[in-house]
């Protein structure tokens, strides 16, 4: 029977970075849904375990990886390291796993914050904007040398270069 401690401890990260967060939730999809709407890099679920009492349980989990916190719940693990976390199903503050890396047919397997890593894909979109404004606006500074002189003019200088690649976009 739930209870008000009971709930569910997640593992999710990125192997890219060897970033992994440890946290606890009552609805645990949500919350994976929510923190990966957040972060700029793709995030997996790596296991969820159902908990009679899931402060203690996340506490639990917390000490017995302090060595490897980076900060708060987030931790820096090798993929070794990840592997016996996942595997490992003897943690005694854990009723169940409910779900492991691998386990097809979940709503957990299915989970994606992004299709593609974005630092996978090459410059951001602002990088890209960035780099199709910076021409525009050394073109308008070279014909116009008094904008450089200080800070406000050059910020205006820039603002003038996007409004015009910002058209150029939306024309094309």
């Amino acid at each position: 029977m739930p209870t008000p401690r009971s709930g569910y401890i997640y593992f999710i990260g990125t192997e890219r970075f060897g970033w992994y967060k440890i946290g606890r939730s009552y609805i645990p999809h949500l919350r994976v849904e929510n923190i990966g709407v957040l972060l700029p890099f793709r995030v997996d679920i790596y296991a969820i375990w159902r908990s009679h009492d899931a402060l203690d349980a996340e506490w639990q989990m917390h000490q017995k990886f302090s060595a490897n916190r980076i900060n708060g719940e987030w931790f820096g693990f090798d993929w070794l390291e990840v592997k016996a976390i996942i595997e490992h199903s003897e943690y005694p503050w854990f009723t169940e796993k409910i779900f492991k890396l691998g386990d097809e047919g979940s709503i957990y397997s299915k989970f994606r914050n992004m299709e593609e890593d974005v630092l996978r894909m090459g410059k951001s979109p602002q990088a890209k904007l960035k780099a199709r404004i910076k021409p525009v606006y050394k073109e308008i500074i070279s014909q116009h040398p008094e904008l450089a002189v200080d800070e406000i003019s050059r910020m205006m200088a820039w603002k003038e270069a996007t409004g015009v690649v910002l058209a150029q976009m939306s024309l094309a």
